[in-house]
């Protein structure tokens, strides 16, 4: 229906399609696209394409130079401008791997002292999108046509190269070629981006002019260009013979079947990564809706399914469940959840948006896109709604880098079903389960309606459910105190959080003042000077938690002769006591997990203090360890265990001697053997307290172990060291190299990295410092690229 809609609705709809234009694109090194300029006006309609450039489009165009768009934009979320879009757009690339001087097949050309073009895998490149397309698809994105009889005998060492992985493979493709006397450069995409290899640079001696050049596509089963294989040779005398076609055949064949083979491995993982994901988030929506977990961590899931680096739970409580809001009308939104890069300027925007309007107005569940000026260059704003919670609604919100690969309709599916659980909001507000008790209105009776929650919210709602289906009361109101200023009359500011029953009725702010501030059941029924119309009853009872109040529980009735029953003032007390326990509950235990967590932070600093050549470690290293871990696609659980690890991580060199931990020149034998058992140290201190958890003692204790098992305590090997251990010895080595030191000044980034990779191998994981590698180069070319589209756009 809403399909049929937007049909409609588009026949009427004038003309606005975008002028014609043209914007320059980034593909990141990490495969995510961004929009680094574009001419005034001419933002909105490039945005507009960009869902529609998948992976293939980005290939055929670094292999050919060219590849022709179509509006294809992927289904089932709803992207802004993709009226205004033209029918074809052009994506081009100055720098094609087949250029115009490298005709595809073979030949011999004159040397010319230039260079074919490298692209490779780790860099930036640059590309054009133009509007509306002014070429028709080129000749060589189409395959030529094979015949079964033009099959050749592959030599054996080239059937090796399908049982290695993608890299190897390329690898050894080059090293091949360069026994055979060529210079040879490899393209092949696994289907998420394009890899390359290449053995030596092609260096003309002097006096030498004649090179043989050999350029081939390499195809999918459907036609689509994939790859590419570039030969050189130099010709060193006028009369050497030909080499043998079929041998380049051979080469294509098994290429041509290596990257089938690999693309469809890469499938493969991504729908078991997407599986096991999944699977994830679903065992932390079963822990929200029993209560054992936040709504953080359910988010936190989702946000690693859809490759987002941050998101939010905007949550927006409608004034009437039943209307539809004026767009003048005060809408309360606020953000309970706030992970990864989500600015709070950039959360302010949103909560002072058109969302929010959006998500109080409508019920689409469909997911839907936001632009928001210079921030959608480079990262776009994904809305997935939730499933609505009585009064109210909300929405998961997503800063997604522009995936090519992306999304993986496995874990599309599962994303949307996800977002329809209904634990995500009522997990803020609470169920409206029935009490399956009949009879009499009993105190038991309300408590078998309470189930086992311990959630204030669920309580409240479910009581006030409760004591109105047996009442006969039109309206249960739970309002909690948001402050309360010490003036005279002891005002206080409440909030509605649940309201219950047949009607929707407010309760009079001079009642609310009175029951807060004097601290005493109120019961009223009309007439009286306190009773405003057409209000005809009013029970009110406070919530007290920790010895002041801090929420209202009401009951209203507007029906002539309308009276509580004899018992429901003695019943509503007891909800608010329940209530109030457990407010005091949720408050102690959010009070414990801050408290340990800043317990962990201070014991951490605490050597700072003993400690010159410390100062400012353990805030930086526990920055970048936790960069590290959102890059590695940590979970929630394993964030917080590295986290904890980071601040106590040196916690043992408290015992060690001044001499010792101070000393500047180098340590002897002696001095470096008690040096060493800090970490044994540390990881005895805190197993002590019960408290800490296993992961965290790992890291404490095995953070000095070596990749090749000469570290210590426990001279762990390779993958014997736990994974965090070995993450969070990359991050320190980085700062220790990086900082200044009474004995050494700091060294720049460049010149650690360098020492660092003289480490990887023996002292360091090689596989997280070549991802710690990756980080600091996206950090780095961010930062530039930010700096040049601030002035662009």
């Amino acid at each position: 229906m809403a399909t049929a809609g937007s049909a409609q609705h588009n026949q009427t709809r004038p003309n606005l399609q975008a002028a014609p234009g043209e914007a320059r694109l980034c593909l990141h090194a990490d495969g995510h696209l961004s929009v680094e300029s574009a001419a005034p006006g001419l933002l909105r309609a490039a945005l507009a394409w960009l869902p529609c450039i998948r992976e293939r489009h980005l290939t055929v165009a670094r292999l050919t130079g060219h590849v022709r768009l179509s509006g294809e934009a992927p289904a089932g979320v709803r992207w802004p401008g993709q009226h205004r879009r033209t029918a074809t757009a052009d994506l081009c690339f100055s720098q094609p791997v087949l250029g115009e001087s490298v005709e595809s097949g073979p030949g011999i050309t004159e040397a010319s002292g230039r260079h074919d073009p490298v692209q490779t895998g780790n860099q930036s490149v640059s590309l054009v999108l133009r509007w509306p397309s002014t070429r028709t698809p080129q000749q060589s994105e189409h395959p030529p046509e094979v015949s079964v009889s033009s099959a050749v005998a592959v030599p054996a060492p080239m059937l090796g190269w399908l049982t290695l992985p993608l890299p190897g493979a390329l690898a050894a493709v080059a090293a091949y070629w360069e026994a055979q006397g060529y210079a040879a450069q490899i393209y092949l995409s696994d289907g998420v981006r394009l890899h390359t290899a290449q053995n030596v640079a092609d260096r003309t001696p002097p006096g030498l002019s004649r090179i043989r050049r050999h350029a081939e596509l390499i195809y999918a089963p459907n036609g689509t260009p994939v790859g590419a294989l570039l030969l050189r040779k130099i010709l060193t005398t006028a009369t050497e013979a030909p080499d043998s076609p079929e041998e380049r055949q051979a080469a294509l064949q098994i290429l041509t079947l290596l990257a089938a083979q690999t693309r469809a491995q890469c499938r493969a993982e991504r729908r078991e990564r997407a599986a096991h994901l999944g699977s994830v988030l679903s065992r932390d929506l079963l822990a929200l809706a029993t209560h054992d977990a936040t709504p953080d961590a359910p988010l936190h899931s989702a946000m690693r399914l859809v490759g987002a680096r941050g998101a939010a739970l905007i949550a927006v409580q409608r004034p009437e469940p039943a209307a539809v809001p004026h767009p003048s009308q005060a809408i309360e939104a606020f953000c309970p959840v706030q992970l990864g890069n989500v600015s709070q300027a950039k959360l302010d925007r949103l909560l002072r948006s058109s969302l929010v309007q959006r998500l109080a107005a409508g019920h689409d569940p469909t997911p839907f896109v936001l632009t928001f000026g210079r921030w959608a260059a480079r990262q776009l704003t994904l809305v997935v709604p939730l499933r609505a919670a009585g009064p109210l609604v909300g929405a998961w919100v997503f800063q997604c880098p522009y995936w090519p690969a992306h999304p993986n309709t496995d874990a599309w599916a599962t994303l949307l079903e996800a977002a329809q659980h209904p634990a995500h909001l009522q997990s803020l507000l609470g169920g409206l389960p029935d009490s399956g008790s009949d009879g009499h209105l009993t105190a038991l009776s309300l408590l078998r309606s309470l189930g086992e929650t311990d959630i204030p919210y669920t309580l409240a709602e479910r009581g006030l459910t409760h004591l109105t289906g047996r009442t006969g009361a039109q309206s249960g109101t739970y309002l909690t105190v948001q402050t309360t200023r010490s003036t005279e009359g002891g005002a206080a500011d409440l909030t509605s959080i649940v309201q219950v029953g047949q009607e929707q009725l407010t309760v009079p702010q001079s009642m609310l003042r009175s029951v807060a501030s004097g601290g005493e059941q109120l019961l009223l029924s009309a007439p009286h000077p306190m009773l405003p119309m057409p209000l005809t009853s009013a029970l009110l009872t406070p919530i007290q938690s920790s010895g002041r109040t801090t929420g209202v529980l009401a009951l209203l009735d507007t029906r002539e002769g309308a009276t509580p029953a004899p018992e429901t003032p003695g019943l509503l007390a007891l909800l608010a006591q329940r209530v109030g326990s457990a407010a005091e509950r949720y408050v102690a235990l959010r009070t414990l997990a801050h408290t340990r967590e800043q317990a962990f932070r201070v014991l951490g600093k605490v050597l700072e203090y003993r400690s010159y050549e410390t100062k400012g470690h353990t805030d930086r290293v526990t920055e970048l360890a936790l960069k590290l871990g959102l890059h590695l696609d940590l979970d929630f659980s394993q964030l917080t265990h590295l986290r904890w690890g980071a601040y106590l991580h040196d916690l043992g060199k408290i015992a060690i001697p001044d001499a010792v931990l101070l000393k500047t020149g180098p340590l002897t034998a002696r001095e470096r053997e008690l040096m060493h058992q800090h970490v044994t140290i540390g990881e005895l201190m805190l197993r002590e307290q019960e408290f800490v958890p296993p992961e965290v003692l790992s890291v404490v204790r095995h953070h000095h172990e070596r990749w090749d098992g000469r570290g210590y305590p426990d001279g762990l090997a390779r993958h014997e060291i736990p994974m965090l251990a070995r993450l969070f010895a990359v991050v320190d080595v980085y700062d220790a190299l990086t900082s200044e030191r009474p004995y050494k000044k700091s060294w720049t980034q460049n010149d650690a990295l360098f020492e660092m990779r003289r480490m990887a191998g023996t002292h360091l994981d090689p596989d997280i410092l070549e991802q710690f590698e990756g980080l600091l180069r996206g950090a780095e070319e961010a930062s530039a690229r930010a700096g040049l589209a601030e002035t662009s756009l």
